[in-house]
């Protein structure tokens, strides 16, 4: 049998990827996150009306959404929230996307007293607007969604924190509740099973427990004082580190680095010499002395040799 040669010419065909089960499984999970976002935003506006709504989009393992509200939420409220939430999915109530113009999406949220959402839409670019509207409940929102609530089963919501419109701090500034929504009652059990055992293993639970360190409240936030276990471990740290530097033990045994320690406090000359001054000076902490004469609190030891080796 005679050989078979073949030509393939190249044409202009578009390449189209096949969605893989793990594409399929998170776009499922981003319709849920996504819609489930919109059904605590729903639910909130129910139990505390005149609350306002910023934007809640689907993230990794869950949802948030930002409110302008009066009320402080708390973790009870949380638990209320939840509860109206279920109440509202039982209704089966269609996701129906929607179009309109700018200028009557302006005038819808306007109306609504939503400060927030006609503001935002000022910002686009003149042309469709979409929404999103379930149970009688309309948000801006280009999707997507599940079909309905009826999908919406399997969430939990987990904290509440502060944020800012626009991550403005001279704006309004907003309370995020946060949450977390699976496909699966298992797969949601197993989340929470992870984020319970992450907390057991919390650098600020485990330094409590074993009183390695403490964080006086007269000190400030984040100004550890170490414990005598603490500091010891502290110390066998630098010199586990000191050792590695000077013995290049860490995969690089042709390089090796003499450590050394300088002051953690330099006169402004040497930070103008290093060009931290010029470069940095908003974000560094200047001591000012009796005699006039600035210093500026280290931030590395490297500055402190920079600034050595260009004096």
């Amino acid at each position: 049998m005679g050989a078979v040669v073949c030509h393939i010419r190249a044409a202009n065909m578009p390449i189209i990827a096949k969605k893989t089960e793990r594409d399929e499984r998170e776009e499922r999970l981003y319709r849920i996150r996504h819609s489930t976002a919109h059904l605590m935003a729903e639910a909130v506006q129910n139990l505390f009306p005149g609350t306002k709504l910023a934007f809640g989009p689907p993230v990794q393992d869950g949802f948030y959404y930002d409110f302008d509200a009066e009320h402080r939420f708390t973790d009870d409220d949380l638990k209320k929230i939840e509860a109206k939430m279920r109440e509202l999915a039982k209704k089966k109530s269609p996701f129906v996307r929607k179009s309109i113009s700018k200028a009557e999406a302006v005038q819808l949220f306007s109306k609504q007293g939503e400060k927030l959402k006609a503001e935002h839409v000022e910002t686009l670019t003149d042309g469709e607007i979409t929404l999103y509207e379930s149970g009688g409940f309309v948000d801006l929102c280009a999707g997507p969604h599940v079909d309905s609530t009826a999908d919406l089963e399997h969430f939990k919501l987990t904290n509440v924190s502060g944020s800012y419109w626009r991550g403005d701090e001279n704006r309004e500034r907003l309370q995020r509740i946060y949450g977390t929504a699976w496909d699966t009652k298992d797969e949601l059990k197993a989340h929470l099973a992870r984020i319970e055992e992450a907390k057991k293993r919390d650098h600020r639970t485990l330094g409590k427990e074993l009183r390695l360190f403490d964080f006086p409240e007269l000190a400030g936030p984040g100004l550890p004082f170490y414990l005598p276990k603490g500091a010891r471990v502290l110390q066998q740290l630098k010199d586990w580190m000191w050792q590695l530097h000077i013995s290049g033990d860490y995969g690089h045994p042709d390089k090796t680095y003499e450590p050394l320690t300088t002051p953690h406090i330099l006169r402004t000359d040497a930070w103008k010499t290093s060009g931290h001054l010029e470069n940095y000076r908003e974000n560094m902490f200047m001591v000012y002395s009796l005699d006039e004469l600035d210093q500026g609190l280290l931030t590395r030891d490297e500055d402190g040799a920079e600034g050595k080796e260009k004096a």
